[in-house]
Protein backbone atom coordinates (compact mmCIF):
# COMPACT_ATOMS: atom_id res chain seq x y z
CA UNK A 1 0.00 0.00 0.00
CA UNK A 2 2.94 2.12 0.27
CA UNK A 3 2.79 5.00 -2.66
CA UNK A 4 -1.22 5.29 -2.61
CA UNK A 5 -3.11 7.90 -1.09
CA UNK A 6 -5.36 7.37 1.99
CA UNK A 7 -8.35 8.00 -0.25
CA UNK A 8 -7.13 4.69 -2.46
CA UNK A 9 -6.83 2.96 0.57
CA UNK A 10 -10.02 3.19 2.17
CA UNK A 11 -11.52 2.30 -1.08
CA UNK A 12 -9.55 -0.77 -0.71
CA UNK A 13 -10.60 -1.71 2.53
CA UNK A 14 -14.30 -1.19 1.18
CA UNK A 15 -13.96 -3.21 -1.72
CA UNK A 16 -11.89 -6.27 0.16
CA UNK A 17 -13.98 -5.86 3.42
CA UNK A 18 -17.03 -4.60 2.59
CA UNK A 19 -19.13 -1.60 4.26
CA UNK A 20 -21.35 -3.27 6.77
CA UNK A 21 -22.44 -1.11 9.30
CA UNK A 22 -22.28 -1.89 13.15
CA UNK A 23 -23.22 1.89 14.54
CA UNK A 24 -22.32 5.53 13.62
CA UNK A 25 -18.99 5.11 13.78
CA UNK A 26 -17.81 1.21 12.66
CA UNK A 27 -17.98 -0.58 9.71
CA UNK A 28 -17.86 -4.87 10.78
CA UNK A 29 -16.03 -7.17 9.14
CA UNK A 30 -16.19 -10.45 11.57
CA UNK A 31 -17.34 -11.13 14.89
CA UNK A 32 -14.27 -9.91 16.24
CA UNK A 33 -12.97 -7.03 13.87
CA UNK A 34 -14.01 -3.70 12.87
CA UNK A 35 -12.64 -0.87 10.89
CA UNK A 36 -13.60 2.70 12.04
CA UNK A 37 -15.95 4.83 9.40
CA UNK A 38 -13.95 7.99 7.03
CA UNK A 39 -15.92 11.34 7.73
CA UNK A 40 -15.36 14.45 5.58
CA UNK A 41 -17.67 16.49 7.05
CA UNK A 42 -19.65 18.17 10.16
CA UNK A 43 -16.12 17.60 12.05
CA UNK A 44 -17.42 20.54 14.86
CA UNK A 45 -20.44 18.47 15.54
CA UNK A 46 -18.89 14.73 15.19
CA UNK A 47 -16.23 16.32 17.89
CA UNK A 48 -18.94 17.38 20.04
CA UNK A 49 -20.83 13.72 20.04
CA UNK A 50 -17.52 11.40 20.54
CA UNK A 51 -16.27 13.54 23.78
CA UNK A 52 -19.68 12.29 24.98
CA UNK A 53 -18.82 8.82 24.08
CA UNK A 54 -16.61 6.69 26.73
CA UNK A 55 -15.13 4.28 24.12
CA UNK A 56 -13.87 7.16 21.47
CA UNK A 57 -10.92 8.74 21.54
CA UNK A 58 -10.72 11.44 18.99
CA UNK A 59 -9.97 12.42 15.25
CA UNK A 60 -7.26 11.44 13.22
CA UNK A 61 -7.48 13.97 10.30
CA UNK A 62 -5.63 12.96 7.14
CA UNK A 63 -5.02 14.61 3.68
CA UNK A 64 -6.84 12.78 1.30
CA UNK A 65 -4.37 12.97 -1.70
CA UNK A 66 -1.41 12.56 0.47
CA UNK A 67 0.68 9.20 0.05
CA UNK A 68 1.67 6.35 2.42
CA UNK A 69 5.30 6.57 3.23
CA UNK A 70 7.69 3.40 4.02
CA UNK A 71 7.74 3.58 7.67
CA UNK A 72 11.32 3.90 8.96
CA UNK A 73 11.28 6.28 11.25
CA UNK A 74 8.95 8.10 13.44
CA UNK A 75 8.76 11.24 11.27
CA UNK A 76 7.39 9.28 8.40
CA UNK A 77 3.59 10.20 7.87
CA UNK A 78 3.99 12.99 9.96
CA UNK A 79 3.32 15.94 7.11
CA UNK A 80 -0.49 14.97 6.23
CA UNK A 81 -2.10 14.03 9.39
CA UNK A 82 -2.81 15.11 12.21
CA UNK A 83 -3.66 13.41 15.66
CA UNK A 84 -6.20 15.36 17.91
CA UNK A 85 -7.44 13.22 21.69
CA UNK A 86 -10.26 14.43 23.38
CA UNK A 87 -9.56 15.32 26.98
CA UNK A 88 -8.34 12.47 29.50
CA UNK A 89 -7.04 12.29 33.22
CA UNK A 90 -4.86 9.76 31.82
CA UNK A 91 -3.35 11.88 28.76
CA UNK A 92 -0.56 14.07 29.75
CA UNK A 93 -0.41 17.18 27.48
Amino acid sequence: MIGSTFEERVKLLDKLFGTIDENEYLYKINENIYRVKTFTDNFVERWNKITKIGMLEGFVLKKPHAKLERGLCEKNNTLWQIKSRKQNKLYKF
